[in-house]
């Protein structure tokens, strides 16, 4: 359950946080600006207080959590402006010095790894025809996912990026 509203993708309100990550991140590390996803996750986290076992979901997070109920997980591509070490793979210790708890960090995978049948309207989540298959991943990992093999199949991928005016 979303504790407050989510923030869009361009929102740079994470002024003040931008500049406690500018004192601990790498030079290099796609964390340092207002509009990453960890300087709005310490935004949101001093303005919500949120409790044990808070989840930090970007949108497609969310929203594969909400089509197959397991949430918690993310992949490298929205990972990187939340801390990620792209050469690790992993959360870097410089990043427990914002102190992001107790908002939990999603479990990294490789685009398109995690996969997934959608629950049904019943909640069932075992394979069945009509249920959508879901994978983590970014517009072109998604769409791959989809692995459409036959005529008729689809492959319906939403991108949570907003489109730029210029």
């Amino acid at each position: 359950m979303p504790l407050g509203p989510a923030l869009m993708y361009n929102d740079g309100r994470g002024l003040a946080e931008a500049e406690r990550i500018e004192q601990v991140a790498p030079r290099l590390s796609p964390a340092r600006s207002a509009g990453s996803s960890l300087a709005k996750l310490l935004f949101l986290k001093d303005r919500l207080r949120p409790g044990p076992g808070t989840l930090a979901l970007h949108q497609a997070d969310w929203l594969l959590g909400y089509l197959t109920g397991r949430y918690g997980v993310s992949d490298w591509n929205n990972c990187l402006k939340l801390g990620l070490d792209p050469q690790t793979a992993d959360w870097p210790r410089w990043l427990s010095r914002l102190e992001p708890a107790p908002v939990e960090l999603p479990r990294v995978v490789a685009p398109s790894a995690a996969r997934w049948c959608s629950r049904s309207s019943d909640g069932n989540r075992s394979p069945r025809p009509n249920t959508a298959s879901t994978a983590t991943g970014s517009v072109p990992t998604g769409w791959l996912a989809g692995h459409p093999t036959a005529v008729g199949w689809c492959c319906d991928v939403t991108s949570t990026k907003g489109k730029s005016n210029g």
